[in-house]
Protein backbone atom coordinates (compact mmCIF):
# COMPACT_ATOMS: atom_id res chain seq x y z
CA UNK A 1 0.00 0.00 0.00
CA UNK A 2 3.00 2.05 0.36
CA UNK A 3 2.19 3.37 -3.26
CA UNK A 4 -0.93 5.18 -2.05
CA UNK A 5 1.33 6.96 0.44
CA UNK A 6 0.78 11.03 -0.22
CA UNK A 7 4.20 12.40 -1.57
CA UNK A 8 2.94 15.83 -2.99
CA UNK A 9 4.37 18.24 -0.95
CA UNK A 10 1.57 21.25 -2.53
CA UNK A 11 -0.65 18.84 -1.10
CA UNK A 12 0.70 18.01 2.46
CA UNK A 13 0.96 21.80 2.79
CA UNK A 14 -2.57 22.84 1.68
CA UNK A 15 -4.79 20.02 2.95
CA UNK A 16 -5.62 19.00 6.76
CA UNK A 17 -3.61 16.93 7.97
CA UNK A 18 -6.55 15.16 9.49
CA UNK A 19 -7.33 14.12 6.07
CA UNK A 20 -4.72 11.38 5.85
CA UNK A 21 -5.55 9.85 9.23
CA UNK A 22 -7.71 6.90 9.24
CA UNK A 23 -9.27 4.44 12.16
CA UNK A 24 -6.11 2.54 12.14
CA UNK A 25 -2.39 4.03 12.19
CA UNK A 26 -1.05 1.73 9.75
CA UNK A 27 -2.97 3.39 7.06
CA UNK A 28 -1.99 6.79 8.28
CA UNK A 29 -0.11 8.80 5.47
CA UNK A 30 -1.87 6.92 2.54
CA UNK A 31 -4.44 8.89 0.27
CA UNK A 32 -7.16 6.79 0.45
CA UNK A 33 -11.26 7.09 0.75
CA UNK A 34 -12.86 7.04 4.34
CA UNK A 35 -16.05 5.13 3.01
CA UNK A 36 -13.80 2.06 1.76
CA UNK A 37 -12.47 1.01 4.81
CA UNK A 38 -14.06 -0.55 8.17
CA UNK A 39 -12.98 -1.84 11.30
CA UNK A 40 -13.89 -5.59 12.03
CA UNK A 41 -13.75 -5.07 16.10
CA UNK A 42 -15.00 -2.26 18.09
CA UNK A 43 -11.90 -1.31 19.04
CA UNK A 44 -10.80 -0.57 15.53
CA UNK A 45 -7.64 -3.26 15.98
CA UNK A 46 -8.31 -4.92 12.70
CA UNK A 47 -9.78 -3.24 9.21
CA UNK A 48 -10.79 -4.21 6.06
CA UNK A 49 -9.91 -2.29 2.67
CA UNK A 50 -12.58 -2.07 0.12
CA UNK A 51 -10.92 -2.52 -3.24
CA UNK A 52 -11.95 -2.79 -7.08
CA UNK A 53 -10.49 -5.97 -8.80
CA UNK A 54 -8.85 -3.25 -10.99
CA UNK A 55 -6.99 -1.45 -7.94
CA UNK A 56 -6.34 -4.67 -5.85
CA UNK A 57 -4.65 -6.55 -9.25
CA UNK A 58 -2.32 -3.37 -10.15
CA UNK A 59 -1.45 -3.07 -6.01
CA UNK A 60 -0.51 -6.83 -5.69
CA UNK A 61 1.60 -6.59 -8.50
CA UNK A 62 3.03 -3.46 -7.00
CA UNK A 63 1.97 -0.91 -9.47
CA UNK A 64 -0.25 2.19 -9.28
CA UNK A 65 -3.79 1.74 -9.77
CA UNK A 66 -5.01 4.06 -12.37
CA UNK A 67 -8.09 5.40 -10.63
CA UNK A 68 -6.26 5.91 -7.57
CA UNK A 69 -6.99 8.86 -5.69
CA UNK A 70 -2.52 9.28 -5.46
CA UNK A 71 -2.65 8.70 -8.86
CA UNK A 72 -2.83 12.41 -9.75
CA UNK A 73 -6.91 12.02 -8.97
CA UNK A 74 -6.75 14.23 -5.64
CA UNK A 75 -6.25 17.91 -5.40
CA UNK A 76 -7.72 18.63 -2.01
CA UNK A 77 -10.37 19.53 0.03
CA UNK A 78 -13.13 22.21 -0.08
CA UNK A 79 -13.88 24.04 2.75
CA UNK A 80 -17.27 23.85 4.39
CA UNK A 81 -18.66 26.57 3.16
CA UNK A 82 -18.20 25.38 -0.64
CA UNK A 83 -19.48 21.81 0.15
CA UNK A 84 -22.75 22.94 -1.36
CA UNK A 85 -21.79 24.46 -4.55
CA UNK A 86 -23.84 23.36 -7.39
CA UNK A 87 -23.10 21.38 -10.72
CA UNK A 88 -23.35 24.92 -12.51
CA UNK A 89 -21.11 26.83 -9.93
CA UNK A 90 -18.35 23.52 -10.35
CA UNK A 91 -18.46 24.14 -14.30
CA UNK A 92 -18.40 28.09 -13.88
CA UNK A 93 -15.08 27.60 -11.78
CA UNK A 94 -13.77 24.05 -14.46
CA UNK A 95 -10.39 24.53 -15.87
CA UNK A 96 -11.59 21.81 -18.02
CA UNK A 97 -14.99 20.91 -19.46
CA UNK A 98 -17.12 18.51 -21.16
CA UNK A 99 -18.50 19.49 -24.59
CA UNK A 100 -22.39 17.77 -24.04
CA UNK A 101 -24.68 17.34 -20.89
CA UNK A 102 -27.93 16.22 -21.74
CA UNK A 103 -30.48 16.45 -18.62
CA UNK A 104 -34.47 15.14 -18.90
CA UNK A 105 -36.91 16.14 -16.10
CA UNK A 106 -39.82 14.71 -15.49
CA UNK A 107 -43.06 16.89 -14.16
CA UNK A 108 -46.26 15.81 -12.72
CA UNK A 109 -49.10 17.80 -11.20
CA UNK A 110 -52.67 17.16 -10.52
CA UNK A 111 -54.11 20.44 -10.95
CA UNK A 112 -52.73 23.92 -11.51
CA UNK A 113 -52.37 25.03 -7.82
CA UNK A 114 -50.53 21.94 -6.60
CA UNK A 115 -46.76 22.42 -6.70
CA UNK A 116 -44.82 20.91 -9.95
CA UNK A 117 -42.94 17.77 -8.74
CA UNK A 118 -39.69 17.21 -10.77
CA UNK A 119 -37.15 14.61 -11.31
CA UNK A 120 -34.80 13.19 -14.08
CA UNK A 121 -31.74 12.31 -14.70
CA UNK A 122 -28.28 13.78 -16.06
CA UNK A 123 -25.71 12.52 -18.96
CA UNK A 124 -22.46 14.29 -18.97
CA UNK A 125 -20.60 13.50 -22.36
CA UNK A 126 -17.24 13.68 -22.38
CA UNK A 127 -15.10 14.07 -25.02
CA UNK A 128 -11.77 13.76 -26.86
CA UNK A 129 -12.22 17.52 -27.64
CA UNK A 130 -12.55 19.81 -25.04
CA UNK A 131 -11.98 23.62 -24.40
CA UNK A 132 -9.57 24.93 -22.31
CA UNK A 133 -10.22 28.03 -19.80
CA UNK A 134 -7.67 31.17 -20.27
CA UNK A 135 -9.52 33.12 -17.58
CA UNK A 136 -12.52 32.12 -15.06
CA UNK A 137 -15.21 31.89 -15.03
CA UNK A 138 -17.03 30.67 -17.53
CA UNK A 139 -19.76 33.22 -19.12
CA UNK A 140 -23.04 31.62 -18.62
CA UNK A 141 -23.08 31.66 -22.57
CA UNK A 142 -20.20 29.29 -22.63
CA UNK A 143 -22.14 26.71 -20.36
CA UNK A 144 -25.69 27.09 -22.16
CA UNK A 145 -23.64 26.03 -24.83
CA UNK A 146 -22.65 22.47 -23.59
CA UNK A 147 -26.53 22.35 -21.56
CA UNK A 148 -29.56 20.55 -22.95
CA UNK A 149 -32.71 20.23 -20.64
CA UNK A 150 -35.46 18.48 -22.22
CA UNK A 151 -38.86 18.54 -19.92
CA UNK A 152 -41.67 16.06 -20.46
CA UNK A 153 -44.54 17.46 -18.75
CA UNK A 154 -47.97 18.95 -18.89
CA UNK A 155 -47.07 22.13 -19.56
CA UNK A 156 -44.09 25.24 -20.09
CA UNK A 157 -42.61 25.83 -15.97
CA UNK A 158 -43.43 28.93 -14.50
CA UNK A 159 -40.29 31.15 -13.17
CA UNK A 160 -40.55 29.91 -9.50
CA UNK A 161 -40.80 26.19 -11.07
CA UNK A 162 -37.32 26.82 -12.58
CA UNK A 163 -36.00 27.43 -9.47
CA UNK A 164 -36.29 23.66 -8.59
CA UNK A 165 -33.58 23.23 -11.02
CA UNK A 166 -31.12 22.85 -8.02
CA UNK A 167 -28.15 21.68 -10.25
CA UNK A 168 -28.57 24.89 -12.92
CA UNK A 169 -28.98 27.25 -9.72
CA UNK A 170 -25.87 29.87 -9.78
CA UNK A 171 -24.53 31.47 -6.96
CA UNK A 172 -22.41 34.80 -8.13
CA UNK A 173 -20.49 34.84 -4.31
CA UNK A 174 -20.31 31.33 -4.43
CA UNK A 175 -18.53 31.45 -7.92
CA UNK A 176 -16.08 34.34 -6.71
CA UNK A 177 -15.09 31.75 -3.54
CA UNK A 178 -14.52 28.92 -5.05
CA UNK A 179 -12.15 30.59 -7.44
CA UNK A 180 -10.69 32.77 -4.52
CA UNK A 181 -9.96 29.18 -2.57
CA UNK A 182 -8.84 27.46 -6.09
CA UNK A 183 -6.39 29.78 -6.70
CA UNK A 184 -4.78 29.63 -3.84
CA UNK A 185 -5.24 26.05 -2.90
CA UNK A 186 -5.28 23.94 -6.15
CA UNK A 187 -1.32 24.03 -8.18
CA UNK A 188 -3.84 23.62 -11.23
CA UNK A 189 -5.19 27.37 -11.19
CA UNK A 190 -1.58 29.11 -10.60
CA UNK A 191 -0.53 31.48 -13.05
CA UNK A 192 -4.51 31.74 -14.16
CA UNK A 193 -5.18 35.34 -14.61
CA UNK A 194 -7.39 37.64 -12.18
CA UNK A 195 -11.37 36.77 -11.80
CA UNK A 196 -13.04 38.70 -14.58
CA UNK A 197 -15.08 40.62 -12.27
CA UNK A 198 -17.14 41.46 -16.14
CA UNK A 199 -18.03 37.72 -16.49
CA UNK A 200 -18.81 37.35 -12.70
CA UNK A 201 -21.47 40.19 -13.05
CA UNK A 202 -23.45 38.09 -15.52
CA UNK A 203 -24.26 35.65 -12.63
CA UNK A 204 -27.13 36.55 -10.15
CA UNK A 205 -26.52 36.57 -6.38
CA UNK A 206 -28.91 33.36 -6.71
CA UNK A 207 -31.25 32.41 -9.23
CA UNK A 208 -31.51 30.09 -12.43
CA UNK A 209 -28.57 30.29 -14.99
CA UNK A 210 -29.08 32.88 -16.82
CA UNK A 211 -30.22 32.15 -20.49
CA UNK A 212 -31.06 28.24 -19.28
CA UNK A 213 -35.19 28.99 -19.25
CA UNK A 214 -34.98 30.55 -23.08
CA UNK A 215 -33.71 27.16 -24.15
CA UNK A 216 -35.49 24.41 -22.45
CA UNK A 217 -37.03 21.80 -24.91
CA UNK A 218 -40.93 21.03 -24.10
Amino acid sequence: LDLLRVTNQYILEHTPRSRFIYIHPSLDGLLLDPKGIRATDNLCNNVELYLCASCHTALSQGKMPRLALNNYMYRGELPEYLRDITWVEEMACSLYRTTAHVARIFGSSSSETDPLQMRGNICAHPMNLFKNATTLPWAPSDLNDLISVVFVGPRKLRPEELRKLTPYVVRKPKIAALLSFLCTHDILYAGLPPVSENVLDLYPDDGILPGLGESIVY
